[in-house]
């Protein structure tokens, strides 16, 4: 089956890789690119970093003076997450369930009665409000901007020809803001009967309802991994 990827470059050809061996042709096409913030760590001690994307600890551990962060308890959004803070270096790593609500309980449960201070490199746009929700359970969380996810408009030509090789296969959606993204092209440049045939798979039910609130649902077969993590997703494309 063909199936479109439209994660940032890079994680959309690690993605593209799980799909070939699985026997299925991907169709990339990148609608967010990373783009690195040039900040500092914060001054401080810290009992953990908490991290929500699998792309912020590498980009972390590049920074000055964050070669000692890797000996702290890494609280991780999922799996790939995890994975990505093992190879940094990250040797307590903790995958918290998939979404940034599961981190901030299972961070608020490690340190429950604790004065606890928790690092967060995180993005500049963010779904869900890591620090506050830890914060209000008596953590304090030292948040910093490491790097924007900036969406991209690849133009019509580009998204049109994506769509017409990807008919009758499957688009893998993996956040709210990429569904809803990719909905607002499909609408800009009057592409819907193009994308109608497609199935959209999500690895969430929040990202599946963001698609449906942007396209007219009753045209489109959504699909929603019983976990949110991309290897649940990929057990739903057919063969």
């Amino acid at each position: 089956m063909h199936v479109m990827v439209i994660r940032e470059k890079t994680a959309s050809q690690a993605t593209a890789r799980k799909l070939r061996a699985a026997g299925h042709v991907p169709v990339i096409l990148p609608l967010m690119q990373i783009v690195p913030e040039a900040g500092h760590i914060p001054d401080g001690q810290f009992d953990a970093v908490a991290f929500t994307s699998a792309f912020a600890p590498a980009l972390l551990r590049r920074m000055e003076k964050a070669a000692h962060l890797v000996d702290l308890p890494a609280f991780c959004v999922g799996p790939a997450t995890a994975n990505a803070a093992r190879r940094v270096g990250f040797a307590d790593v903790r995958a918290c369930g998939g979404s940034a609500q599961t981190l901030a309980a299972q961070l608020i449960a490690a340190f429950e009665g604790k004065a606890a201070h928790v690092l967060y490199p995180a993005a500049r746009e963010k779904a869900f409000d890591l620090a506050a929700a830890a914060e209000d359970c008596g953590l304090s969380v030292m948040e910093f901007v490491l790097y924007a996810a900036d969406l991209v408009d690849p133009g019509r030509n580009a998204l049109a020809s994506a769509l017409e090789r990807t008919a009758g296969g499957a688009v893998l959606i993996h956040s709210a803001r990429s569904a809803g993204h990719l909905a607002h092209l499909i609408e800009k440049h009057d592409l819907l009967p193009l994308a109608a045939s497609l199935t959209f798979i999500a690895i969430s039910e929040n990202v599946a309802e963001t698609a449906r609130r942007a396209l007219p649902a009753e045209n489109f077969e959504f699909l929603v991994a019983k976990l949110p993590e991309e290897d649940a997703m990929l057990s739903l494309i057919e063969n």
